[in-house]
């Protein structure tokens, strides 16, 4: 059996999932007797907060992803994929320009100005002299639709631009934004199309279903909730409850016991397994439309998510660490290579010419990120490549934000301000716990290399970035500051 949509029909999904194989309908193309395009259909499905390490098909003990692993071996995981940024809004930025967020500059999502009693908020914006993979995608014959639903995204805040359908709704359930894209691929689209899907799951809060909490784990919440003590049951009740909302909610969960760290991150996983579930829903559904074969799916995330690793919960705070940078990237269907693991060093920089050179199209000239892929489908990644990182701690002044490469099997990121730095030997230390510098375990030419090669690249895009001049601001209300809160944003 040859192409990947029937190999979906017929399995179902099925080969590594515990659950009932659901029946696959007649397949039926929206798009049977249009003559084909010779540039794939392209579905992004950006799953937030999703951190690679807590799937299945990426090591994790639990099994929460069957369903993304099946996929998995059918397509190219990239096992060592970096995001741009440590939280959504310069991540997606990323995505969508091509640039890191010391470029961009759509980073601020809620500054207050003005006097007492005559205030506002304010926030930056994706300024239109960037060309954004929609607007390319578009110009070269591609039908566009943007599926939002985190309101860092907006479509009127530029994300949008380029979509001849945009849609951002923060109260929209992941299985309606599913439901909505399929709809859209049956009566709107023409081939070939972009799909970019944001949906907000796993982010939190985490409320995943409590069939989906049995599911994976065997019990109810409360089995394991009666391990605790009363204390601690009712800070982590309160973490994944109202994650972020308020800085003493996530002061409440630093130093808890293990068991209850563990409790935290089980919530997590179910929801990622109630992910799963809807992703393989919409994998079958793309399989009876017979699209897949030409089209290129991808799997990703714009960051992770910290569980006490190095004292820090959530995301949006601290240092580059792996927990909240690597995310996961796997792409399939389209002619793609099929059962192929990339273990080097891949970076969201590359994602935006990926995209454009499958669509055989040109990236912008200021596009410093190279394709993963030929246009023939042909995988070009063979050896580590450089992952740059911005840690903007969501403010303005350049001054303040840190940065971080990955070169090899190093990492070296700046702090406080770029007053010190951290090498990190992620081999021999991936969880990133000793710093190397000064410490004569990395030999000093290593070391100055390193952090040279950082501060050239922080340079460079500073550089770059003053020639598309000051950042743009637009102005906004409290509605967007009460969805923001709601997701955990103060």
């Amino acid at each position: 059996m040859t192409g990947v949509s029937s190999a979906l029909t017929a399995a179902g999904l099925n080969a590594c999932s515990p659950k009932t194989a659901p029946t696959a309908p007649e397949p039926q193309s929206p798009f049977a007797g249009q003559p084909k395009s010779d540039r794939p259909n392209i579905i992004v499905f950006l799953a937030d907060t999703l951190r690679a390490d807590h799937l299945s098909c990426y090591g994790y003990p639990a099994e929460t992803s069957p369903a993304i692993d099946w996929l998995a071996g059918q397509g190219v995981v990239f096992e060592n994929y970096t995001s741009g940024s440590n939280w959504t809004k310069p991540a997606v930025g990323t995505m969508m320009t091509g640039v890191p967020a010391r470029v961009h500059r759509a980073v601020v999502s809620s500054e207050l100005v003005g006097e007492p009693g005559d205030s506002k908020y304010r926030i930056e914006i994706l300024r239109d002299t960037f060309t954004t993979l929609a607007t390319t995608l578009k110009s070269v014959g591609y039908s566009t639709a943007y599926l939002q639903s985190n309101p860092h995204a907006r479509p009127e805040f530029g994300y949008g631009r380029g979509f001849d359908t945009a849609i951002c709704d923060s109260s929209m359930i992941p299985k309606l934004q599913v439901e909505k894209s399929l709809r859209w691929i049956e009566t709107t689209a023409h081939e070939p199309f972009f799909l970019f899907i944001h949906e907000i799951d796993p982010h939190g809060p985490y409320e995943p279903l409590t069939r989906s909490f049995m599911r994976l784990h065997g019990a109810k919440p409360a089995t394991f909730l009666e391990r605790l003590s009363a204390d601690e049951a009712e800070r982590v009740t309160r973490y994944v409850k109202y994650l972020g909302t308020m800085p003493e909610i996530i002061r409440g969960v630093r130093g808890v016991s293990d068991e209850a760290n563990r409790y935290i991150q089980m919530k997590y996983d179910a929801e990622i397994y109630q992910l799963d579930s809807l992703i393989e829903q919409f994998a079958l559904s793309l399989a009876r439309l017979e699209i897949m074969d030409h089209t290129v799916f991808a799997l990703t995330s714009d960051h992770g998510e910290a569980f006490g690793e190095h004292g820090t919960y959530g995301h949006g705070s601290g240092l580059a660490y792996d927990e909240l940078v690597h995310i996961p990237l796997l792409m399939v269907g389209g002619g793609l290579p099929r059962g192929v693991r990339v273990p080097h060093n891949t970076t969201m920089l590359d994602f935006y010419p990926t995209l454009l050179e499958l669509a055989k199209a040109s990236k912008p000239p200021y596009v410093s990120g190279e394709p993963m892929f030929s246009a023939q489908r042909e995988l070009l990644v063979t050896e580590d490549r450089l992952a740059y990182i911005d840690m903007d701690r969501q403010g303005a002044n350049l001054s303040d934000w840190d940065a971080a490469i990955i070169k090899g099997r190093y990492k070296v990121a700046t702090h406080k301000k770029r007053t010190e730095f951290m090498i990190f030997d992620r081999e021999s230390d991936p969880g990133e716990h000793r710093n190397l510098v000064g410490t004569g375990v990395v030999s000093k030419k290593i070391e100055e290399d390193l952090i040279a090669t950082l501060q050239s690249k922080v340079a460079a895009y500073e550089e770059l970035g003053r020639t598309f001049g000051e950042p743009e601001w637009m102005d906004t209300d409290d509605t967007l500051r009460e969805e923001l809160e709601a997701l955990g944003y103060a």
